[in-house]
């Protein structure tokens, strides 16, 4: 999910005393969690565990379908 995402699904679950951090979300939901940072990379966090990754640059063609192609490996 992207942050606009991440900050819909928090209000969604009236989460107001966390922030949509991929942790509180997770825990929230009891399943893993995963971010995309734009140009930032990515971060995950799953069975306790926070993974972060940074982004590659790219010459960016076209970004039809690229968050799809991002979750659907």
């Amino acid at each position: 999910m992207k942050q606009d995402e991440a900050e819909a699904l928090g209000n969604w679950l009236r989460c107001e005393t966390c922030e949509p951090t991929v942790e509180d979300l997770s825990r929230r939901l009891q399943t893993g969690v995963v971010r995309t940072l734009s140009g930032n990379g990515a971060e995950a966090f799953a069975d306790g565990e926070k993974i972060s990754v940074a982004a590659i640059k790219v010459d960016v063609k076209d970004t039809t379908a690229a968050g799809d192609c991002f979750v659907a490996r």
